[in-house]
């Protein structure tokens, strides 16, 4: 069985892929930070590593090039593919440059993940937006089950624990942005949050968080926005 490292900080993203990949027949060694991501590919061989850009300490391109420095590394000639929810064509020639084989968007169903990982194998970019369009979040459903089950291949029972995991977090999360909207931390949790809902088929919540992402200094309206959605995510039952 092939292995796959990934280096995934928000759970509900680790845990869709983690599952996505076993089904897909990997046998998967999932982490949370790149530091460990790192070490683990240094000393054991992995035929594909899915690293994700924004992780704690140490980040995604600075894991691949820490894997790749040396020729005497296990996993230094694996392919490589990049995860991010950035679709900007420079964002992923810079993840190219840097040693990247392949770019794939978050957030990703099963089959494209598959063609990702083909791509990084051929070195074909795989990465397409799949962000929600900027439409009326008024006339979107609180959840869209049609595009989070199919993202999960089906599976009822995936996608209730994928929801789990994303409401378990919302209310620590939104503390944090609440109490600083522009800072670090509320970009960096605003920026899984998309991913995450878009797994999970949040997309009003994911609406409202790439309208916090996308301002420096989120006006006031942006904000109790975000935190309406917040809780209509909170109190709506998915099943």
């Amino acid at each position: 069985m092939k292995r796959a490292l990934l280096a995934e900080d928000d759970p509900v993203s680790r845990s869709f892929l983690s599952e996505a990949l076993a089904l897909a027949g990997w046998q998967v060694e999932a982490f949370e930070r790149g530091e460990d991501a790192a070490e683990a590919a240094i000393a054991h061989r992995f035929d594909v590593l899915i690293l994700d850009l924004n992780l704690p300490g140490e980040d995604g391109i600075a894991s691949l090039r820490r894997i790749r420095n040396r020729d005497e590394h296990a996993s230094a000639d694996a392919p490589a593919l990049a995860l991010t929810a950035d679709d900007r064509p420079e964002q992923h020639r810079h993840l190219r440059r840097s040693g990247f084989d392949a770019v794939a968007v978050k957030p990703l169903s099963m089959a494209r993940l598959e063609a990702a990982l083909a791509a990084a194998g051929t070195g074909l970019d795989a990465g397409t937006p799949s962000v929600a369009a900027a439409v009326d979040p008024d006339s979107l459903p609180v959840w869209d089950d049609a595009p989070a089950l199919a993202a999960v291949g089906g599976s009822l029972e995936t996608l209730a624990a994928l929801r789990s995991l994303l409401a378990g977090d919302l209310p620590g999360q939104l503390a944090t942005v609440l109490a600083g909207p522009g800072s670090p931390q509320a970009r960096d949790i605003l920026h899984r949050l998309r991913a995450a809902c878009g797994f999970c088929g949040a997309v009003r919540l994911a609406q409202a968080a790439a309208a916090m992402e996308s301002s420096p200094s989120p006006p006031p309206e942006v904000l109790v926005r975000f935190a309406q959605e917040v809780e209509r995510v909170l109190a709506t039952p998915w099943r």
